[in-house]
């Protein structure tokens, strides 16, 4: 989780986490606004439907949550930014 939001904030202020920052209250669980917008699929959709981004995560129209400690390593971390981004432009 520690290194999913060093990722996530590059660059600075495109992702607003809603999970609070110390480790004690948040237990590996990220929460994240991720309003559809315009966009033609949520941010779980697609990052669920990218063939190289697969990571367990949920999410709706406006937030994405993901427990990036169960069974994802870093690579898979650094490919689930890249989709984040990806979708993030198509604004």
């Amino acid at each position: 989780a520690d290194y999913l939001i060093t990722q996530l904030a590059k660059p600075a202020g495109r992702w607003e986490l809603l999970t609070p920052g110390p480790q004690e209250q948040r237990a590996g669980v990220l929460w994240i606004k991720a309003p559809q917008g315009r966009r033609s699929a949520t941010l779980y959709k697609a990052i669920y439907d990218r063939q190289d981004a697969r990571i367990a995560a949920s999410g709706d129209d406006a937030l994405f949550r993901v427990c990036p400690h169960i069974y994802n390593t870093q690579s898979d971390i650094d490919r689930l930014v890249s989709g984040m981004n990806a979708w993030y432009e198509q604004r």
